[in-house]
Protein backbone atom coordinates (compact mmCIF):
# COMPACT_ATOMS: atom_id res chain seq x y z
CA UNK A 1 0.00 0.00 0.00
CA UNK A 2 1.31 3.46 -0.90
CA UNK A 3 0.31 7.07 -0.27
CA UNK A 4 1.09 10.26 -2.20
CA UNK A 5 1.41 13.07 0.33
CA UNK A 6 2.25 16.75 0.44
CA UNK A 7 5.71 18.06 1.26
CA UNK A 8 5.26 19.01 4.92
CA UNK A 9 3.08 16.86 7.24
CA UNK A 10 2.50 19.71 9.69
CA UNK A 11 1.27 22.18 7.07
CA UNK A 12 -0.83 19.61 5.22
CA UNK A 13 -2.27 18.48 8.55
CA UNK A 14 -3.26 22.02 9.39
CA UNK A 15 -4.83 22.92 6.05
CA UNK A 16 -6.25 19.66 4.63
CA UNK A 17 -6.16 17.24 7.56
CA UNK A 18 -3.36 15.14 6.09
CA UNK A 19 -0.73 14.81 8.81
CA UNK A 20 0.87 11.86 7.12
CA UNK A 21 3.30 11.09 9.94
CA UNK A 22 0.25 9.72 11.79
CA UNK A 23 -0.62 7.12 9.17
CA UNK A 24 2.89 6.43 7.79
CA UNK A 25 3.17 3.14 9.77
CA UNK A 26 0.10 1.84 7.94
CA UNK A 27 1.55 2.22 4.44
CA UNK A 28 4.55 0.55 2.85
CA UNK A 29 5.57 3.48 0.65
CA UNK A 30 5.17 7.19 1.35
CA UNK A 31 5.75 9.39 -1.71
CA UNK A 32 6.14 13.09 -1.03
CA UNK A 33 4.95 15.29 -3.88
CA UNK A 34 8.01 17.53 -4.01
CA UNK A 35 7.05 18.79 -7.46
CA UNK A 36 8.47 22.07 -8.64
CA UNK A 37 4.97 23.54 -8.84
CA UNK A 38 4.83 23.35 -5.03
CA UNK A 39 7.79 25.72 -4.68
CA UNK A 40 8.53 29.28 -5.77
CA UNK A 41 11.61 30.66 -7.47
CA UNK A 42 14.04 29.56 -10.15
CA UNK A 43 15.22 26.07 -10.99
CA UNK A 44 18.37 26.63 -8.93
CA UNK A 45 16.15 27.66 -6.01
CA UNK A 46 14.21 24.42 -6.46
CA UNK A 47 17.41 22.36 -6.19
CA UNK A 48 18.26 24.22 -2.99
CA UNK A 49 14.76 23.49 -1.64
CA UNK A 50 15.24 19.79 -2.38
CA UNK A 51 18.51 19.81 -0.48
CA UNK A 52 16.68 21.26 2.54
CA UNK A 53 13.38 19.41 2.47
CA UNK A 54 14.47 15.83 1.68
CA UNK A 55 16.49 15.40 4.92
CA UNK A 56 13.52 16.84 6.84
CA UNK A 57 11.14 14.36 5.19
CA UNK A 58 13.48 11.48 6.05
CA UNK A 59 13.43 12.60 9.68
CA UNK A 60 9.64 12.93 9.69
CA UNK A 61 8.96 9.48 8.25
CA UNK A 62 11.83 7.85 10.21
CA UNK A 63 11.52 4.09 9.71
CA UNK A 64 7.73 4.04 9.79
CA UNK A 65 7.54 3.61 6.00
CA UNK A 66 9.71 3.66 2.86
CA UNK A 67 10.09 7.23 1.64
CA UNK A 68 10.20 7.93 -2.09
CA UNK A 69 10.67 11.54 -3.19
CA UNK A 70 8.23 12.52 -5.93
CA UNK A 71 9.56 14.62 -8.82
CA UNK A 72 7.69 15.77 -11.91
CA UNK A 73 8.60 15.84 -15.60
CA UNK A 74 6.28 18.74 -16.48
CA UNK A 75 6.51 21.74 -14.16
CA UNK A 76 10.26 21.26 -13.83
CA UNK A 77 10.50 22.84 -17.31
CA UNK A 78 8.86 26.10 -16.29
CA UNK A 79 11.49 28.28 -18.01
CA UNK A 80 11.15 26.37 -21.29
CA UNK A 81 7.33 26.32 -21.31
CA UNK A 82 6.62 29.84 -20.06
CA UNK A 83 7.28 31.91 -23.24
CA UNK A 84 5.30 29.48 -25.39
CA UNK A 85 2.38 29.37 -22.95
CA UNK A 86 2.41 33.17 -22.78
CA UNK A 87 2.16 33.28 -26.57
CA UNK A 88 -0.85 30.93 -26.49
CA UNK A 89 -2.49 33.12 -23.83
CA UNK A 90 -2.02 36.22 -26.02
CA UNK A 91 -3.44 34.40 -29.04
CA UNK A 92 -6.53 33.37 -27.06
CA UNK A 93 -7.13 36.94 -25.89
CA UNK A 94 -8.00 39.89 -28.11
CA UNK A 95 -4.77 40.75 -29.91
CA UNK A 96 -4.28 44.52 -29.79
CA UNK A 97 -1.35 46.67 -30.88
CA UNK A 98 0.63 46.23 -27.66
CA UNK A 99 -0.09 42.53 -27.27
CA UNK A 100 0.77 41.92 -30.94
CA UNK A 101 4.16 43.57 -30.42
CA UNK A 102 4.73 41.38 -27.35
CA UNK A 103 3.63 38.31 -29.30
CA UNK A 104 6.03 39.06 -32.16
CA UNK A 105 8.92 39.43 -29.74
CA UNK A 106 7.99 36.23 -27.93
CA UNK A 107 7.68 34.21 -31.11
CA UNK A 108 10.95 35.52 -32.48
CA UNK A 109 12.72 34.19 -29.38
CA UNK A 110 10.67 30.99 -29.37
CA UNK A 111 11.45 30.14 -32.99
CA UNK A 112 15.14 30.88 -32.44
CA UNK A 113 15.10 28.47 -29.49
CA UNK A 114 13.29 25.79 -31.53
CA UNK A 115 15.90 26.09 -34.31
CA UNK A 116 18.47 24.58 -31.94
CA UNK A 117 16.57 21.29 -31.88
CA UNK A 118 14.66 21.12 -35.17
CA UNK A 119 15.44 23.59 -37.94
CA UNK A 120 12.66 22.13 -40.09
CA UNK A 121 9.94 22.57 -37.49
CA UNK A 122 11.22 26.06 -36.65
CA UNK A 123 11.01 27.05 -40.31
CA UNK A 124 7.47 25.68 -40.61
CA UNK A 125 6.32 27.41 -37.43
CA UNK A 126 7.91 30.67 -38.56
CA UNK A 127 5.99 30.48 -41.84
CA UNK A 128 2.77 29.77 -39.94
CA UNK A 129 3.32 32.78 -37.69
CA UNK A 130 4.00 35.07 -40.66
CA UNK A 131 0.71 33.90 -42.16
CA UNK A 132 -1.05 34.72 -38.89
CA UNK A 133 0.65 38.13 -38.72
CA UNK A 134 -0.66 38.92 -42.22
CA UNK A 135 -4.17 37.84 -41.27
CA UNK A 136 -4.06 34.65 -43.35
CA UNK A 137 -4.26 32.29 -40.34
CA UNK A 138 -6.51 32.56 -37.30
CA UNK A 139 -5.28 32.95 -33.70
CA UNK A 140 -6.80 29.55 -32.89
CA UNK A 141 -4.82 27.90 -35.68
CA UNK A 142 -1.61 29.49 -34.46
CA UNK A 143 -2.32 28.53 -30.84
CA UNK A 144 -3.00 24.94 -31.92
CA UNK A 145 0.38 24.80 -33.66
CA UNK A 146 2.16 25.89 -30.47
CA UNK A 147 0.17 23.52 -28.27
CA UNK A 148 0.98 20.68 -30.64
CA UNK A 149 4.67 21.50 -30.40
CA UNK A 150 4.61 21.45 -26.60
CA UNK A 151 2.94 18.03 -26.55
CA UNK A 152 5.41 16.57 -29.04
CA UNK A 153 8.59 18.62 -28.81
CA UNK A 154 11.83 17.52 -30.50
CA UNK A 155 14.50 15.81 -28.36
CA UNK A 156 16.43 18.32 -26.27
CA UNK A 157 13.68 20.95 -26.28
CA UNK A 158 13.02 20.01 -22.66
CA UNK A 159 16.58 19.53 -21.34
CA UNK A 160 17.06 16.16 -19.67
CA UNK A 161 19.82 17.70 -17.55
CA UNK A 162 17.18 19.36 -15.38
CA UNK A 163 15.63 16.04 -14.40
CA UNK A 164 19.06 14.47 -13.88
CA UNK A 165 20.14 17.33 -11.59
CA UNK A 166 16.92 17.07 -9.56
CA UNK A 167 17.50 13.33 -9.08
CA UNK A 168 21.10 14.00 -8.05
CA UNK A 169 19.91 16.62 -5.54
CA UNK A 170 17.62 14.02 -3.95
CA UNK A 171 20.41 11.45 -3.94
CA UNK A 172 22.92 13.80 -2.30
CA UNK A 173 20.33 14.73 0.33
CA UNK A 174 19.94 11.12 1.44
CA UNK A 175 16.82 10.14 -0.47
CA UNK A 176 16.45 6.37 -0.88
CA UNK A 177 14.47 6.56 -4.10
CA UNK A 178 12.45 8.76 -6.44
CA UNK A 179 9.19 8.49 -8.33
CA UNK A 180 8.84 10.66 -11.43
CA UNK A 181 5.38 11.86 -12.42
CA UNK A 182 4.50 10.68 -14.95
CA UNK A 183 5.34 8.15 -17.66
CA UNK A 184 3.32 10.09 -20.25
CA UNK A 185 5.26 13.29 -19.53
CA UNK A 186 8.56 11.42 -19.68
CA UNK A 187 7.60 10.07 -23.11
CA UNK A 188 6.26 13.35 -24.49
CA UNK A 189 9.29 15.29 -23.29
CA UNK A 190 11.75 12.66 -24.60
CA UNK A 191 13.32 12.04 -21.17
CA UNK A 192 13.77 8.27 -21.00
CA UNK A 193 17.41 8.66 -22.05
CA UNK A 194 17.96 11.14 -19.23
CA UNK A 195 16.52 8.71 -16.69
CA UNK A 196 18.85 6.03 -18.01
CA UNK A 197 21.80 8.36 -17.46
CA UNK A 198 20.63 9.15 -13.93
CA UNK A 199 20.64 5.49 -12.89
CA UNK A 200 23.54 3.13 -13.53
CA UNK A 201 21.39 0.17 -12.48
CA UNK A 202 17.70 -0.71 -12.88
CA UNK A 203 15.45 0.66 -10.15
CA UNK A 204 13.98 -1.86 -7.73
CA UNK A 205 10.19 -2.11 -7.90
CA UNK A 206 8.72 0.12 -5.20
CA UNK A 207 6.73 -2.71 -3.64
CA UNK A 208 9.95 -4.65 -3.01
CA UNK A 209 11.67 -1.85 -1.11
CA UNK A 210 11.30 -1.96 2.68
CA UNK A 211 12.50 0.58 5.25
CA UNK A 212 15.99 0.21 6.61
CA UNK A 213 16.39 -0.98 10.18
CA UNK A 214 14.09 -3.07 12.35
CA UNK A 215 10.88 -1.15 11.70
CA UNK A 216 8.41 -2.10 8.99
CA UNK A 217 4.98 -0.74 8.23
CA UNK A 218 2.19 -2.50 10.10
CA UNK A 219 0.87 -3.94 6.84
CA UNK A 220 4.30 -5.26 5.77
CA UNK A 221 4.89 -6.72 9.24
CA UNK A 222 1.60 -8.63 9.05
CA UNK A 223 2.47 -10.00 5.61
CA UNK A 224 5.88 -11.17 6.82
CA UNK A 225 4.24 -12.90 9.79
CA UNK A 226 1.92 -14.79 7.44
CA UNK A 227 4.86 -16.00 5.34
CA UNK A 228 6.81 -17.13 8.40
CA UNK A 229 4.01 -19.37 9.69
Amino acid sequence: MSAAVFVNPMKSGRFIGQRWTDFAPWVDITMTMTYRSHFQGSFEDYLAYLADVVPAQLAWVANKSSLYVGLDAYYIFQEEREPWERAVALLKSEVGTESRAELRKLMEGNITYLTRFSAGRAKALGAQFRSFDKGKASPDEMAAQITGLLTDAPPGFFPEDKLIRAIEAVRKSGGRGVMVFSASHISRNKLWGGLEKAFSFPARPAQEVLPEGLHLSIRAWRELRKKSR
